[in-house]
């Protein structure tokens, strides 16, 4: 019964496999049935870092959009996009190869934090530590 017709779960994780990208997400606006986590094979090669992977995809399914459209790194439109920070050329959102020089920001930058929490508030379990 874990499946995309079971509201009680809230997204399902396939295997995709040849697929362009190591993995796809959804974002918040899909219905159940449209909340998909895609993973291809490739993401688990060693050359790749799953969790940085696996972070940007779920950046997607809280609202996140790359972070390289502002650059116009890729065809994305900006329409249904809004920059809550600065352009961050280490965002976890943003493609390692739209970076100059390529690479790194596969972990969530400072930044990334603050768009964060400009959205959805510190995590209670940080206030109640802080305290």
């Amino acid at each position: 019964s874990c499946n995309a017709s079971n509201n009680d779960v809230v997204f399902d994780v396939q295997r995709a496999t040849n697929s362009p990208f190591l993995a796809a997400a959804f974002f918040p606006k899909y219905s159940r049935a449209a909340r998909t986590l895609f993973v291809d094979d490739s993401a688990f090669a060693p050359t790749q870092d799953l969790i940085g992977i696996l972070t940007h995809e779920f950046g997607h399914s809280v609202g996140f959009r790359h972070e390289h459209i502002w650059i116009g790194c890729t065809p994305e439109p900006t329409s249904e996009a809004r920059q809550v920070t600065a352009y961050d050329e280490m965002s976890v959102m943003h493609y390692p190869w739209c970076r100059d020089p390529p690479g790194g920001g596969e972990s969530v930058s400072p930044l990334d934090m603050l768009g964060s929490v400009q959205l959805y508030g510190l995590s209670p379990a940080l206030i109640a530590s802080a305290g």
